[in-house]
């Protein structure tokens, strides 16, 4: 009885370990696959940098930034152009900065098919900027060294 009850307990402990090490391992492929599909709808993934006469041009598409992240230099005048290819509304806004006149940095708002521009000058630092229009889904970040 005794060994009996030795292999069942064995067994049984092995049985329970194995179901929470698979169900562990589907609700870790599950997140990690949502926060991967979240992250390809936000961005594809892409690198741009600010040209040699300070100029970037950003395609705003339903709803992702291209691309998403951008570098350049500080203290110099980068000039933004947002081309709207998508069918929604869309904005590029520099998130917590205003320029010497006390405006954010941001474009007008651009209908599909439409461009905008931004002009700013920050000092070297990582900057987010996002879409006012759809503040969670688009969203970025601007590296100025």
């Amino acid at each position: 009885m005794r060994i009996r009850l030795g292999v069942v307990a064995r067994v049984g402990g092995a049985v329970v370990c194995a179901t929470l090490m698979v169900g562990a391992v589907a609700c870790s492929s599950d997140s990690s696959s949502d926060s991967t599909k979240s992250s390809a709808a936000r961005s594809s993934g892409a690198k741009g940098a600010v040209d040699a006469s300070g100029a970037i041009t950003i395609v705003a598409k339903d709803n992702v930034y291209e691309p998403a992240e951008f570098t350049g230099a500080g203290g110099q005048t980068t000039t933004l152009k947002l081309e709207n290819k998508g069918a929604a509304i869309h904005n590029f806004q520099i998130k917590d900065q205003k320029g010497p006149d006390g405006q954010e940095y941001q474009t007008p708002l651009v209908n599909a098919g439409q461009t905008g521009t931004v002009e700013f000058t920050l000092p070297a630092g990582a900057y987010e900027f996002f879409c006012s229009v759809h503040p969670v889904e688009m969203r970025g970040k601007v590296t100025l060294s």
